[in-house]
């Protein structure tokens, strides 16, 4: 006898064989070629007697209506637990059955951990200026950035000055006049 299940190859499942002797066909108005189906109990499966059966629909969301994604927020208590629990981890393979378990991503973990080492996961521990977006600003990249912007307001200021020194050499030459004949003296 032949297996009730096969291969399906395109598929890689298993899918129920069919008898070619059953089956909706031209030989048979039942769509089981003119035989009931067999049971091992012996009962008729004809679908005369089988009893009516009950469909559930499933109702469709409504699609103009969609629930408004909201953004995880994590605790300081939960945070130093899964640093303290990643730090645990001994064993490849470890961190990242945790963070399977608990729905985070590699870049939340690494967040936590700079937060850890910056000393913001400890009781008491405020959030400051120097934390921005999640990720620990160090006070030198901030006063790296703070000399950066000093220079760049100070590079435009030199040359305006600059443009109105050229101004005002060009005015002095149609003038007629020289620094020499100028008074400076004001000007201190």
């Amino acid at each position: 006898m032949a297996s009730p299940l096969s291969n399906d190859r395109a598929s890689g499942c298993f899918v129920p064989a069919l008898d070619p002797g059953l089956g909706p066909g031209p030989a048979s108005s039942s769509g089981f070629g003119g035989r009931a189906p067999q049971n091992p109990s012996g009962a008729d499966l004809s679908p005369a007697s089988l009893p009516p059966m009950s469909v559930a629909v499933a109702v469709a969301p409504n699609p103009e209506m969609t629930q408004k994604a909201t953004r995880r927020r994590f605790t300081t208590a939960y945070k130093r637990a899964i640093v303290a629990e990643a730090a645990a981890c001994t064993r490849p393979g470890e961190v990242g059955a945790l963070l399977r378990r608990e729905g985070l991503y590699e870049s939340s973990l690494g967040k936590f951990r700079r937060l850890s080492r910056a000393g913001m996961l400890e009781p008491g521990a405020t959030r400051t200026p120097e934390i921005c977006n999640g990720a620990v600003r160090d006070a030198t990249v901030s006063q790296h950035a703070d000399t950066e912007r000093e220079n760049r307001q100070l590079r435009r200021k030199l040359a305006r000055a600059l443009r109105i020194i050229e101004i005002q050499k060009k005015a002095a030459v149609l003038l007629g006049e020289t620094l020499q004949d100028m008074n400076l003296e004001g000007l201190d």
